[in-house]
């Protein structure tokens, strides 16, 4: 009995010292290896540190939030001529992902970064920052600093963004050694919640297209779209100012856009910051104009009721219908500012004057199925003038189906690669030379050699009756290239050496005095009846009452012309162009009778 006590003491005593070795051991441990992190002796150095870590945990946030989420950014993805804005606006010497953009091919393409991509970027970046950090100023006070990062591991909150660093921080000076191989930081941000209001905002913006919406408001009170002008002259727009004028009115009317607005301009936020919206007509985009009468130069819509057989109207009108697309880069920016913002851009796109459809299901990353990163086939493209001199400045696209993919730049000679295509478009343009397209098979041809006509800046003089014209005339040229002239306003057109008919119409004031009409307009009806199931009809005439009124604008003087121009004829940079004088008529008979002879006018052009 006595025996067994003895050893359950000095069992006892052995567990005892163990477990008091144990305790002395662990904080042996913990102050050779950690816990010296709070002694007086290595402060400076965790100090430092920690700022180190807290700065790029700070950097890593703001960048995230001025990039869309993303801090490395995916690769930049070229437009083409057509879709120029590429998969990245340049906003502030920075490139920021297009949450939304139309791809060189006409392709609707999405890059939104979802939060784990977000958190991901920012652990990246605050592994690469830490492994930069300078200790230089505590190496001259003999510490010796080794320091390594295995893993970053970061959390995006509503309120916060956390980050654990794991690696090891070797501290050691006089005798002293210390490690530290995981510490936690902190950071109050809102970056969560804003990217958590974009997405649901952006979200809600693919399905209903409310800055599409917008931009259309803005187009119809712009731009001539649709309309109709009792007049018995042309109307004219230049095409240029039609341009830079929606442009302009697109991004201030976007400007005004926030959710801190009323009425018109307040735009509803998906959560609690306020949302405002950037734009500059400045940044790349394109807006293209169809339409009969649509040039590089003017916007010209004819008048009807001057020409000969439409007497009966009893009076003249310009109807007019133009088609617009428009391609438009936006930044949305949510948050107040001060290191709380998140901004990400995106493209309006208005397709034949309407908002793009609505766009539905889930986030897609990366760009859709595109031929233009498929680029299989090599090619060789020599470009000259007619003088078979090289050209410069060369960019050579090849379009395959209705996807224009961009092969490659040079002087001369252009190579690069293009899609495998049969009977598609090599499309050729340099600064001051007319664009070619050619027929090219690209998975049969690998070389072509093309010539470039040289356009020259022309300006036209318009003399009626041996005087210089001060009314408005209207000179086309049609051929070789396409141009026309509205003088005296724009009276320059870009010409080419070739064949051209050139068409003038000189328009003035007039007063021609329209009386007030009545005319009977009779058409057929179906009778009543049992006749009427057969098909049966009666003549049933009404009258049509014409107001009096009065032509204060019409047709004055013309004429028509073949001829063909050679370069020493345009490089002078001017063309006169003579008519016969100008006769005012007096009647819309009398006009009716001029539109007639004028167009079969002769019209003598002198280089």
């Amino acid at each position: 009995m006595g025996k067994n006590r003895g050893q359950t003491v000095t069992l006892f005593v052995i567990i005892a010292l163990v477990f008091v070795g144990g305790i002395a051991g662990y904080f042996a441990v913990q102050k050779g290896l950690l816990g010296t992190q709070d002694t007086e002796s290595f402060s400076a150095v965790y100090q430092y540190y920690d700022q180190c870590v807290q700065q790029a945990l700070q950097e890593g946030v703001e960048l995230a939030g001025l990039q869309g989420g993303w801090i490395y950014v995916p690769d930049y993805i070229e437009g083409s001529t057509r879709y120029p804005s590429g998969s990245q606006l340049s906003f502030l010497g920075q490139g920021i992902p297009y949450w939304l953009y139309v791809s060189g091919n006409g392709q609707l393409v999405e890059q939104v970064p979802t939060k784990t991509q977000m958190e991901q970027g920012i652990a990246r970046y605050i592994k690469e920052e830490v492994a930069l950090c300078d200790f230089g100023p505590l190496y001259v006070q003999e510490y010796e600093i080794g320091s390594t990062v295995d893993t970053v591991t970061v959390r995006v909150g509503e309120g916060t963004v956390d980050a654990v660093v794991k690696g090891e921080l070797l501290v050691a000076r006089d005798g002293q050694e210390a490690r530290v191989s995981s510490r936690s930081y902190s950071e109050a941000s809102q970056l969560g919640a804003l990217y958590l209001q974009a997405l649901a905002w952006y979200q809600s913006e693919k399905e209903s297209a409310l800055l599409e919406n917008y931009t259309r408001d803005v187009l119809v009170n712009y731009a001539p779209v649709d309309g109709v002008e009792v007049k018995c002259g042309p109307q004219v727009w230049e095409t240029r100012k039609v341009v830079d004028t929606l442009r302009e009115g697109i991004s201030a009317n976007l400007g005004a856009l926030s959710s801190e607005r009323t009425g018109y301009f307040k735009v509803v936020g998906e959560g609690t910051a306020p949302v405002r919206f950037m734009s500059d007509s400045s940044w790349p985009g394109r807006v293209e104009i169809y339409g009969e009468g649509v040039s590089q130069e003017v916007m010209l819509a004819q008048p009807i009721g001057t020409q000969q057989g439409l007497g009966a109207l009893g009076f003249c009108y310009v109807p007019y219908h133009f088609v617009y697309d428009i391609v438009h880069p936006v930044l949305v920016q949510f948050g107040e500012g001060d290191g709380d913002l998140f901004q990400f851009p995106l493209i309006l796109v208005i397709d034949k004057n309407l908002p793009r459809q609505g766009l539905s299901g889930e986030i897609e990353q990366g760009p859709s199925q595109d031929l233009c990163l498929q680029l299989t086939e090599e090619l060789s493209i020599r470009v000259s003038d007619v003088a078979l001199e090289p050209v410069l400045n060369v960019t050579v696209s090849y379009s395959c189906f209705d996807q224009e993919c961009r092969v490659g730049e040079g002087n001369g000679v252009v190579q690069g690669k293009a899609p495998g295509c049969v009977n598609g478009q090599l499309v050729v343009r340099a600064p001051g030379y007319q664009e070619k397209s050619l027929l090219f098979s690209s998975t049969e041809e690998e070389e072509a050699d093309i010539i470039l006509d040289k356009t020259y800046p022309v300006r036209v003089a318009l003399f009626a009756g041996g005087k210089e014209v001060g009314e408005t005339g209207i000179v086309s040229f049609h051929g070789t290239a396409q141009s026309t002239a509205v003088v005296p306003s724009q009276t320059e057109v870009s010409l080419v050496e070739g064949l051209y008919n050139v068409s003038v119409l000189v328009y003035g004031n007039t007063s021609i005095q329209l009386e007030a009409s009545t005319t009977q307009q009779c058409v057929d009806v179906p009778i009543g009846g049992i006749g009427g199931l057969f098909g049966g009809t009666k003549e049933q005439c009404f009258s049509v009452t014409i107001p009096a009124s009065t032509v204060e604008y019409a047709l004055l003087g013309g004429g028509e012309s073949t001829v063909y121009l050679f370069p020493a004829d345009l490089e002078d940079g001017q063309v006169r162009i003579d008519i016969p004088a100008l006769q005012k008529p007096t009647s819309l008979t009398q006009l009716q009778t001029f539109y007639d002879q004028f167009t079969t006018q002769s019209a003598m052009v002198t280089p």
